[in-house]
């Protein structure tokens, strides 16, 4: 497809601040704490956003990208059941291979986004690490994949914990698959490994020095060929995090730059906190992330998209997560090393937004940041610190952008969801099984294999409960028609009295049929019966995978670092985002009943644009 760009007339910047919560943003805006965002509530409007179902990232930023509900668009959740079996698929994109054996990564997503749709009229678009949009698809202007995209081992993000002396790690920490003992050589340094992509293994080598440690890796990757890249060539990154000769030193209690690491098949890049430790040595390293001086997967449009922010800013994270969120949250890094590396992260991602908001050729650039929906997860209920540290950071951001977008620009803040605490675990699948619906056996520690022939309905995703459907699964048991209906109804009304055996209160808010949300054609690969808990609840991550816990409690207290949330699964409502705009073409007053389909179509009016047909969003407000 031949792209053909237009001058653009009118502008929009869209600032996704995943994760900003209603209640807080309302308390702190009142507070005097955020006066950027109290500038765009005082001259356009504000509004709460009703969320998908269910409210998970990569769902609700493809609604907002399409005006579309996820029966309609395709990405139903994080997790899906694979069709005509039982395991558990990811929810957005299917893996192919090509005839080399290479990935070949396929969207599941069927809507057209915003940045399509004007592609299709000539105007160009800048989508950066929004979720979801990996594969990177063809475009007029330029677009960086965010969550979803794999790491150099084509997982979400396998990080290594490096230690000379294992034992000084806390008990829960040392038996973890991510701790690596570093072996000592003759020299006095240290021996360490990185696994790479196709069983690769590199040699990593740190050596003690008087501020920290200097550590030697493979050479960096040479930088795409012309040919690859569609342009005159470019030289090899330079300055910061560029990789210098394999060599980076590292003072103790900091991070380090980013460090190009050479394998045969890939090029990645990661880097380094050095834990403050006179007596042994141990060193964080973060997942591998592809390249963006070199990538060998489509992270972004156009190709040479990535090399050239390389080249201009230097190495930046190209995987789901920039910030080391599950590090953090599996006890690998302590709160202010996680802290001191996320605003880092975060901050490159805002120089790139602000580099692409400094060129002329953008009718639509929106920018994603996880920093409100990072910190709320992992520091609930610290609203009046760390979480709201994270709000004025931010808020800080939302006006370096808007002054880099101009005065004409019409401004949108978006967030896909809010939050709400977790304090309980609610594990759907064992409570099936003592039910009577879900069978298990061959135990092995916690978790039992599901006998499919003799169960009736299991949890998978954060969307609800399959039905074991006789000629939809392998082994389905469950017959169409009349007994599929019953039993649906059998299951919700059980789940309706599911008390929590601690307080006595009631744990689901909602059981429903699938077919209760929106039409569309994916209704038929939805969970037959969607489930939302009430406030305080979180589904359990083991039912979330599809695994069968074989015992313990259906309902447990939380005692992890994961202390809010918004997967749920919960109703839209409760875990509404918002919205704030000002600008050309936007009005002054309060938004009600706004939800985030409604984005796109809005989005397209403030561009002179009129929505294609199909979406099930609408103008929030008329056109100017």
């Amino acid at each position: 497809m031949k792209l053909t760009k237009k001058p653009a007339s009118r502008r929009l910047l869209i600032v996704g601040a995943d994760g900003v919560d209603p209640l807080i943003l309302e308390r702190l805006l009142d507070a005097g704490q955020l006066p950027n965002l109290a500038g765009l509530r005082a001259a356009g409007v504000y509004g709460r956003l009703s969320t998908t179902y269910p409210a998970v990232s990569p769902v609700a930023w493809t609604s907002l990208l399409t005006g579309c509900w996820p029966a309609k668009h395709g990405i139903l959740d994080f997790v899906v059941k694979a069709p005509g079996g039982y395991q558990p698929a990811l929810g957005l994109y299917r893996t192919l291979t090509d005839a080399d054996g290479r990935p070949v990564y396929r969207s599941r997503r069927t809507a057209s986004t915003l940045a399509e749709i004007l592609t299709a009229r000539g105007m160009a678009s800048y989508l950066l690490h929004v979720p979801g949009t990996f594969p990177a698809t063809e475009l007029c202007g330029g677009m960086l994949a965010g969550l979803g995209t794999p790491d150099l081992l084509g997982t979400f993000g396998v990080p290594a914990l490096y230690a000379s002396d294992p034992q000084r790690l806390p008990a829960e920490v040392r038996c973890r698959p991510e701790v690596e003992r570093l072996q000592p050589l003759p020299d006095g340094s240290w021996l360490g490994t990185l696994a790479g992509p196709a069983g690769e293994q590199a040699a990593l080598v740190v050596r003690r020095t008087a501020e920290g440690v200097e550590l030697q890796l493979p050479p960096h990757p040479q930088p795409l060929s012309q040919r690859e890249r569609g342009v005159q060539p470019l030289p090899s990154p330079k300055g910061r995090g560029a990789g210098g000769e394999g060599k980076t030193s590292i003072a103790a209690g900091t991070w380090s730059d980013w460090h190009s690491v050479a394998f045969p098949a890939a090029s990645g890049i990661c880097r380094f906190y050095l834990f403050p430790d006179d007596e042994a040595l141990t060193l964080y390293r973060t997942p591998l992330h592809h390249s963006p001086a070199a990538p060998a997967i489509p992270l972004s449009w156009p190709a040479y998209f990535a090399p050239r922010l390389a080249e201009r800013l230097g190495l930046f994270p190209t995987a789901s997560f920039p910030m080391e969120q599950a590090a953090y949250q599996d006890g690998l890094l302590p709160a202010d090393a996680f802290l001191a590396g996320a605003y880092q992260s975060w901050e490159q991602q805002v120089r790139i937004a602000e580099s692409v908001l400094a060129g002329d050729d953008w009718a639509l650039c929106l920018p994603h940041l996880f920093t409100a929906d990072s910190l709320q997860h992992l520091f609930w209920p610290d609203v009046e610190g760390t979480i709201a540290a994270g709000y004025r950071w931010l808020d800080d951001v939302v006006g370096r952008l808007r002054q880099a977008a101009g005065p004409e620009t019409a401004v949108m803040v978006v967030s896909d969801h809010g939050t709400t605490p977790v304090e309980r675990w609610v594990h759907l699948n064992l409570w099936l099984q003592r039910e009577g619906f879900l069978v298990v056996d061959n135990v092995v520690g916690n978790e039992g294999r599901i006998v499919w022939d003799a169960t009736q309905a299991f949890c998978l995703g954060y969307g609800g409960i399959y039905l074991n459907v006789r000629g939809r699964e392998p082994r389905g048991m469950v017959e169409p028609g009349r007994p599929y209906e019953l039993l649906r109804q059998e299951i919700a009304g059980r789940l309706l009295a599911l008390r929590d055996p601690q307080s006595g209160a009631p744990v689901v808010q909602d059981a429903v049929p699938r077919e209760c949300w929106h039409s569309g054609a994916h209704v038929a690969e939805m969970p037959d019966l969607s489930v939302t808990l009430r406030r305080g609840y979180g589904l359990a991550r083991q039912d979330a995978r599809g695994q069968a816990p074989a015992g313990g409690d259906v309902v447990e207290a939380n005692c992890g670092r994961w202390r809010a949330g918004h997967e749920g699964p919960h109703a839209p409502d409760l875990v509404a985002g918002v919205l704030l705009a000002a600008g050309p073409g936007i009005p002054a007053g309060w938004l009600e009943g706004a939800r985030i389909v409604d984005v796109a179509p809005t989005a397209l009016s403030l561009l002179g644009q009129e929505p294609p047909a199909g979406m099930d969003g609408r103008r929030l407000w008329a056109a100017a």
